[in-house]
């Protein structure tokens, strides 16, 4: 059944002129002894931040009719926190048909925030505090926007587009090319290297006020074996820009790095190798072979340009994009946008799209993970057990698949009826038809379109979509709206990646029979793409004929229960302490006496669990001795500095120490004098009861 939920807004006639408004916020959560997101990989757990994560929200429109756009720094979008966004914003211009949430897709964010068992299984559940964290920073986000878009009376909105090079590269090359050479020589390359930037300046002033941009790149430089939560590659950009700008005296710059179709897009540009040997591989079943007849696929890496150094290769793919954002937005606009702007929303059941394909009736399936999701990719490879492309599952891995299936369904294995629906795909995990402890992938998904005038569309789309699946979809949505007359010839059309949601992968067709990583992990089948492009045209298709079509909404529906939604079952702080003799935020380790410029100094406190710390307070800061006074110079949203937790004594010690470190110079320019570390931190005693506490190193100085 299709379930639709359409709104139409219609334009206002008289004033063209669109106004504008921006705002950001902090998005981190909880840290300290939980998973991060992307590479599902257990033991890769959040214990320290490299930079905190931000989401950043530009409303447009008028007074009674806009959108909002949200570039979130997470691995992806909680369908429920989404609707927490909602409810808590308690302002009726805002509303799920309006808001787009697009995640940058780092994988240095904590996890335990999504809503579908898959995601939630190496966190054993939803965290504490972590939903809540990221859905009330994007609401802080959205409000400081709403402020602004009321201040800001003349914005000049201007669409700009350039290439980006070496900062990319296809991960899965011989899937591509299963595509036909037809559509191949339609485009350069295998990846897309063009950026689309929305840049939007104060006409009074002709301050640039903010940009928006959107570039297909994963957001894995930081690599699986680091322990800190890091925006990645598009953090970075955003941080650095942002920077500069308020360096030059433009306090309130925002800039925003979006992904759009990167579901086969790594920013580890180095072609991958076996780890022990250096010999080419793939992740495919002959990969990193030993000699003797086995081969590894867990040796098998991409490096990006730092080797194995993840925050300098995040820097450097950070600096392309940032560079090239520059550059492109320096150059005249490719279009301008005045008018009105539309908006659509769907929730569409993807398990059950019927498709006429060649004059043969087909349909997408209920969601299925392949063999192939346990290999992983060339970015954070999986088991042994698993390799990717078309085959057999391994027997061992097999086990393990049934044995889910055996305590999770009714069935030993899955269906006939899906096996046959998702062929050529070797399925793993039967996840539509797993109903315990809850489900497990939704397939009640939302689609969204936005129209900014007539030149400029953003499709909202919930999945990794692969560099060509991307390109079919905007091609085909953006006929629509041309055929019917809703946009220009000269519009421009771009994919908002893991936007509300999250979907797993969408490949193409041809690519899905190569079943690597990607297909692998596309959930609804051979015709998944298909069905995007389907239910995208007929939402495109809506602007002119303005159906209205049956409407459901699965959180609200009760399709995720109270359990589901809040189930926490992650281990407990006991209580905290620091050593005998010794207070929780005193001094461990003093940092040196005397730094340089471009060096880096370090103190280590003893401290408590952060995870017993409160929502956006910042774990530590680097204080300025400046006219008889201590104030703060930088705080662990800085690139500059690092912040790490680790346990002392045991696993399950109460006592545990914190190193703050600080590269001194290193983005924010640092002038000679005296420094101190301040930690700050709150305990958990064996009352139950939280105290707050912090604590001081002796200063030091900073000398040329």
């Amino acid at each position: 059944m299709l379930l639709f939920q359409i709104i139409s807004v219609l334009a206002a006639p008289v004033d063209p002129q669109l106004r504008a408004g921006f705002g950001k916020a902090d998005i981190t959560g909880p840290i300290g002894e939980i998973d991060l997101m992307g590479y599902a990989k257990l033991g890769q757990q959040a214990n320290g931040i490299h930079f905190r994560l931000q989401a950043r929200a530009f409303i447009v429109g008028d007074q009674t009719n806009r959108v909002v756009f949200v570039n979130a720094d997470a691995g992806q979008v909680s369908q429920f926190g989404r609707q927490q966004v909602i409810k808590l914003l308690n302002n009726p211009l805002y509303k799920l048909e309006n808001v787009m949430i697009s995640a940058t897709h780092t994988h240095s964010g904590p996890a335990g925030y999504l809503d579908d068992f898959l995601y939630q299984a190496n966190t054993f559940g939803k965290v504490q505090g972590e939903r809540e964290a990221i859905a009330q920073g994007i609401v802080a986000a959205i409000q400081k926007a709403h402020a602004d878009f009321e201040q800001n009376q003349g914005i000049l909105i201007d669409v700009h587009e350039g290439k980006v090079f070496n900062a990319s590269r296809n991960r899965s090359p011989t899937s591509y090319l299963a595509n036909p050479e037809s559509e191949r020589a339609k485009y350069d390359g295998d990846t897309d290297k063009t950026m689309t930037l929305v840049s939007f300046t104060d006409k009074t002033t002709n301050k640039l006020k903010a940009t928006f941009n959107w570039f297909a790149v994963h957001g894995t430089s930081m690599m699986e074996n680091f322990e800190y939560v890091s925006g990645d590659n598009k953090g970075y950009a955003s941080y650095a820009w942002e920077l500069e700008q308020k360096l030059q005296g433009n306090q309130d710059f925002m800039a925003a790095f979006a992904i759009s179709n990167a579901g086969d897009v790594t920013p580890n540009i180095f072609a991958p190798v076996c780890n022990d040997t250096g010999l080419p591989c793939d992740g495919s079943k002959t990969s990193c072979p030993d000699g003797k007849g086995n081969f590894f696929i867990s040796k098998c890496y991409a490096l990006g340009p730092g080797g194995e150094d993840g925050f300098k290769s995040t820097k450097v793919i950070g600096s392309t994009q940032l560079d090239a954002a520059k550059n492109i937005a320096a150059q005249p606009p490719v279009v301008s946008i005045t008018g009105p702007v539309e908006y659509r929303h769907a929730f569409v059941d993807m398990s059950n799209v019927q498709l006429n394909i060649d004059g043969k009736t087909v349909s997408t399936c209920k969601p299925a993970m392949g063999q192939s999701f346990a290999a992983g990719t060339t970015d954070g490879p999986g088991i042994d057990l698993a390799y990717q492309g078309v085959g057999p599952t391994n027997p061992g891995l097999n086990i393990l698949g049934h044995l889910a299936g055996i305590l999770l369904t009714p069935l030993p294995k899955p269906s006939n009826a899906l096996e046959k629906c998702q062929a050529p795909k070797s399925i793993l995990l039967a996840t539509g038809e797993f109903k315990v402890p809850y489900q497990w992938q939704s397939s009640v998904v939302p689609l969204q379109l936005f129209v900014l005038g007539r030149k400029f569309v953003i499709i909202g789309q919930p999945s990794e979509i692969t560099t060509m699946a991307g390109r079919r979809l905007r091609e085909a949505v953006l006929n629509q709206l041309l055929k019917d007359g809703r946009v220009d010839s000269d519009c421009r059309i771009v994919i908002a990646g893991l936007s509300n949601t999250y979907t797993s992968y969408v490949t193409t067709y041809e690519e899905y029979q190569m079943q690597r990583y990607e297909a692998g992990s596309t959930i609804f089948g051979p015709h998944t793409l298909n069905g995007y492009i389907d239910r995208f045209v007929k939402l495109a298709s809506s602007f002119t004929t303005a159906n209205t079509l049956p409407t459901a909404d699965p959180v609200q529906e009760g399709a995720y229960s109270e359990f589901t939604l809040n189930n926490d079952l992650i281990h407990r702080i006991i209580f905290d302490a620091a050593p005998w003799g010794k207070s929780l935020g005193s001094v461990a380790v003093q940092p040196q006496v005397r730094v340089g410029l471009g060096e880096t100094v370090t103190s280590t406190f003893y401290c408590a669990h952060p995870r017993n710390f409160k929502t956006f307070r910042s774990y530590m800061a680097i204080e300025q001795f400046v006219d008889g006074k201590w104030t703060v110079f930088l705080d662990d949203a800085s690139w500059d500095t690092k912040f790490f937790w680790r346990r002392t004594g045991g696993a399950l010690s109460p006592t545990s120490e914190c190193d703050l470190t600080w590269s001194v110079n290193e983005t924010v320019p640092t002038q000679p004098g005296t420094y101190r570390f301040h930690v700050y931190g709150t305990e958990k005693r064996l009352d139950g009861k939280f105290y707050d506490f912090d604590g001081v190193s002796n200063s030091f100085v900073v000398s040329n």
